[in-house]
Protein backbone atom coordinates (compact mmCIF):
# COMPACT_ATOMS: atom_id res chain seq x y z
CA UNK A 1 0.00 0.00 0.00
CA UNK A 2 2.86 2.28 1.01
CA UNK A 3 4.35 2.58 -2.72
CA UNK A 4 1.09 2.99 -4.25
CA UNK A 5 -0.09 5.86 -1.62
CA UNK A 6 3.16 7.69 -1.61
CA UNK A 7 3.30 7.72 -5.38
CA UNK A 8 0.92 10.35 -5.55
CA UNK A 9 3.79 12.84 -4.00
CA UNK A 10 6.46 11.46 -6.53
CA UNK A 11 3.91 12.47 -9.35
CA UNK A 12 3.67 15.91 -7.67
CA UNK A 13 7.46 16.32 -7.19
CA UNK A 14 7.72 15.23 -10.77
CA UNK A 15 4.94 17.74 -12.05
CA UNK A 16 6.36 20.60 -10.39
CA UNK A 17 9.32 20.88 -11.13
CA UNK A 18 8.42 20.39 -14.85
CA UNK A 19 6.11 22.83 -15.37
CA UNK A 20 8.46 24.92 -13.81
CA UNK A 21 11.51 24.39 -16.06
CA UNK A 22 9.59 24.25 -19.41
CA UNK A 23 7.80 27.42 -18.49
CA UNK A 24 10.91 29.39 -20.21
CA UNK A 25 10.50 27.15 -23.65
CA UNK A 26 6.40 27.62 -23.34
CA UNK A 27 7.10 31.21 -23.32
CA UNK A 28 9.16 31.43 -26.66
CA UNK A 29 6.77 29.51 -28.47
CA UNK A 30 3.53 31.13 -27.60
CA UNK A 31 5.10 34.82 -26.67
CA UNK A 32 3.89 34.94 -23.28
CA UNK A 33 4.67 37.66 -21.11
CA UNK A 34 6.29 37.46 -17.38
CA UNK A 35 2.56 37.50 -15.84
CA UNK A 36 1.45 34.88 -17.58
CA UNK A 37 4.80 32.43 -17.16
CA UNK A 38 4.41 33.00 -13.31
CA UNK A 39 0.60 32.56 -13.54
CA UNK A 40 1.19 28.75 -15.80
CA UNK A 41 3.56 27.83 -12.82
CA UNK A 42 0.76 29.32 -9.82
CA UNK A 43 -2.41 28.10 -11.48
CA UNK A 44 -1.25 24.75 -9.88
CA UNK A 45 -1.43 25.51 -6.56
CA UNK A 46 -4.64 26.79 -6.47
CA UNK A 47 -5.98 23.85 -7.77
CA UNK A 48 -3.90 21.81 -5.14
CA UNK A 49 -5.98 23.81 -2.81
CA UNK A 50 -9.51 23.34 -4.42
CA UNK A 51 -8.44 19.36 -4.51
CA UNK A 52 -7.04 19.39 -0.64
CA UNK A 53 -10.69 20.90 -0.09
CA UNK A 54 -12.47 18.46 -1.54
CA UNK A 55 -10.47 15.50 -0.57
CA UNK A 56 -11.46 15.58 2.90
CA UNK A 57 -15.51 15.66 1.83
CA UNK A 58 -14.87 12.28 -0.62
CA UNK A 59 -12.94 10.69 1.75
CA UNK A 60 -14.81 10.85 4.26
CA UNK A 61 -18.33 10.30 2.30
CA UNK A 62 -16.39 7.19 0.24
CA UNK A 63 -13.03 6.26 1.84
CA UNK A 64 -9.37 7.09 1.54
CA UNK A 65 -8.75 4.82 -1.32
CA UNK A 66 -10.73 6.00 -4.57
CA UNK A 67 -9.35 9.77 -3.76
CA UNK A 68 -5.78 8.19 -4.22
CA UNK A 69 -6.96 6.15 -7.20
CA UNK A 70 -8.49 8.84 -8.91
CA UNK A 71 -5.92 11.30 -8.38
CA UNK A 72 -3.74 8.77 -10.28
CA UNK A 73 -5.46 8.22 -13.33
CA UNK A 74 -6.65 12.20 -13.58
CA UNK A 75 -2.70 13.30 -13.16
CA UNK A 76 -1.95 11.08 -15.78
CA UNK A 77 -4.66 11.44 -18.25
CA UNK A 78 -4.34 15.34 -17.73
CA UNK A 79 -0.36 15.44 -18.26
CA UNK A 80 -0.74 14.39 -21.32
CA UNK A 81 -3.07 16.42 -22.46
CA UNK A 82 -0.66 19.05 -20.80
CA UNK A 83 1.20 18.52 -23.80
CA UNK A 84 -0.99 19.06 -26.38
CA UNK A 85 -2.23 22.80 -25.21
CA UNK A 86 -2.41 25.30 -27.90
CA UNK A 87 -2.45 28.79 -25.81
CA UNK A 88 -2.10 30.63 -22.19
CA UNK A 89 -5.85 29.39 -21.45
CA UNK A 90 -6.21 25.89 -22.32
CA UNK A 91 -2.33 25.06 -20.64
CA UNK A 92 -3.81 27.26 -17.76
CA UNK A 93 -7.22 25.33 -17.36
CA UNK A 94 -4.99 22.19 -17.70
CA UNK A 95 -2.88 22.63 -15.21
CA UNK A 96 -5.23 23.90 -12.97
CA UNK A 97 -7.25 20.41 -13.23
CA UNK A 98 -3.37 19.02 -12.58
CA UNK A 99 -3.57 20.55 -9.28
CA UNK A 100 -7.41 19.67 -8.48
CA UNK A 101 -6.08 15.74 -9.16
CA UNK A 102 -3.23 16.48 -6.99
CA UNK A 103 -4.64 17.86 -4.05
CA UNK A 104 -7.54 14.88 -4.56
CA UNK A 105 -5.29 12.45 -3.42
CA UNK A 106 -3.01 13.68 -1.70
CA UNK A 107 -4.41 14.48 2.04
CA UNK A 108 -6.12 10.99 1.68
CA UNK A 109 -2.59 9.29 1.32
CA UNK A 110 -1.33 11.15 4.28
CA UNK A 111 -4.38 10.44 6.40
CA UNK A 112 -4.94 7.12 4.81
CA UNK A 113 -1.06 6.01 5.42
CA UNK A 114 -1.30 7.16 9.54
CA UNK A 115 -4.82 5.18 9.55
CA UNK A 116 -3.22 1.96 8.54
CA UNK A 117 0.55 2.21 10.04
CA UNK A 118 1.39 0.82 13.00
CA UNK A 119 1.79 3.61 15.61
CA UNK A 120 5.50 3.16 16.08
CA UNK A 121 5.57 3.53 12.18
CA UNK A 122 3.47 6.22 11.52
CA UNK A 123 6.21 9.14 11.64
CA UNK A 124 8.59 7.20 9.54
CA UNK A 125 6.06 6.40 6.82
CA UNK A 126 4.91 10.37 7.01
CA UNK A 127 8.68 11.10 6.35
CA UNK A 128 9.04 8.24 3.55
CA UNK A 129 5.98 9.72 1.50
CA UNK A 130 7.30 13.36 1.53
CA UNK A 131 10.82 11.94 0.56
CA UNK A 132 8.78 10.67 -2.70
CA UNK A 133 8.17 14.41 -3.33
CA UNK A 134 12.00 14.73 -3.94
CA UNK A 135 12.22 11.26 -5.97
CA UNK A 136 9.92 12.93 -8.50
CA UNK A 137 11.66 16.04 -8.74
CA UNK A 138 14.62 14.37 -8.94
CA UNK A 139 12.90 12.12 -11.74
CA UNK A 140 12.17 15.30 -13.29
CA UNK A 141 15.78 17.03 -13.11
CA UNK A 142 17.38 13.78 -14.49
CA UNK A 143 15.09 13.66 -17.94
CA UNK A 144 15.06 17.62 -18.51
CA UNK A 145 19.12 17.04 -17.64
CA UNK A 146 19.10 14.19 -20.33
CA UNK A 147 16.90 16.27 -22.81
CA UNK A 148 19.06 19.67 -23.19
CA UNK A 149 21.59 19.53 -20.00
CA UNK A 150 22.09 23.77 -20.93
CA UNK A 151 18.12 23.84 -20.68
CA UNK A 152 18.37 26.27 -24.08
CA UNK A 153 16.56 24.35 -26.18
CA UNK A 154 13.68 22.18 -24.04
CA UNK A 155 10.71 20.42 -25.90
CA UNK A 156 8.31 20.80 -23.28
CA UNK A 157 5.76 18.78 -24.67
CA UNK A 158 8.05 15.78 -24.78
CA UNK A 159 8.89 16.50 -21.23
CA UNK A 160 5.50 16.84 -19.82
CA UNK A 161 4.75 13.29 -21.25
CA UNK A 162 7.70 11.40 -19.71
CA UNK A 163 7.19 13.60 -16.92
CA UNK A 164 3.34 12.16 -16.40
CA UNK A 165 5.29 8.34 -16.00
CA UNK A 166 4.82 8.75 -12.64
CA UNK A 167 1.65 9.67 -12.42
CA UNK A 168 0.82 6.47 -15.05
Amino acid sequence: HFIVGAGVWLADGAELLLIGSVTNAVAQEWGLTPWQKGSVVSIVFVGVCIGNFVSGLISDKCGRRLPIITAYVWVALLSILSATTWGFASLCTIRFLVGCAFGLGQPAWNTLCTEIAPSNWRMTLSAFSQIMFVVGELYSAMIIWLSDPDMLTLDWRWLLIVGSYPGC
